[in-house]
């Protein structure tokens, strides 16, 4: 219905510094059966990574890999400079490519969920060895304050790996 689409942040999603599509996110609570987040249908989800152009590649920091855009943004807010979206729960072929041609160190920091947990496996096997894994307090990034964020990017573990072989 109306009501449910006019209660949405829109975000605009930009590639290369291009605007490619937007990204609805839609204001809690959302409703059984709805989406979280909606996509102009447009936007090369796959093929992009939400917040690329503003990681802080200067940082002296592994990559903070998160899965919707507010979480990148709320990352960025808490001074993990090097966050960046992957649009979804499942990380692409094509996303991996553009991440292991820029970087060899990733802190995977997914929604603490059945769907974050298999987003994170998938992950890991895509990204091999270069991958850590940040546990939560809290279900979703965005819901931790900046000092509980922080501090489970810090104490990402390799170790987890080793757990789903």
């Amino acid at each position: 219905s109306w009501d449910y689409a006019r209660q949405a942040v829109v975000i605009p999603a930009t590639w290369e510094g291009e605007t490619v599509g937007l990204i609805y996110r839609h204001v809690p609570p959302v409703p059984d059966g709805y989406p979280k987040y909606e996509y102009t249908p447009h936007l090369p989800k796959s093929r992009m990574l939400f917040g690329w152009d503003r990681v802080d590649w200067g940082a002296d920091a592994p990559l903070i890999l998160v899965e919707g855009p507010l979480d990148a943004m709320w990352a960025h807010q808490c001074g993990l400079t090097t966050a960046t979206a992957i649009l979804g729960m499942s990380m692409s072929k094509a996303q991996t490519q553009i991440v292991n041609a820029r970087t060899l160190r990733v802190v995977l920091c997914f929604d603490q969920d059945a769907a974050g947990e298999d987003a994170t496996k998938r992950a890991v096997k895509m990204l091999g060895g270069r991958a850590t894994v940040a546990t939560l307090p809290k279900k979703d990034p965005a819901e931790c304050d900046c000092e509980e964020l922080v501090k489970a990017v810090r104490a990402a573990r390799s170790t987890w790996a080793a757990k789903i072989s």
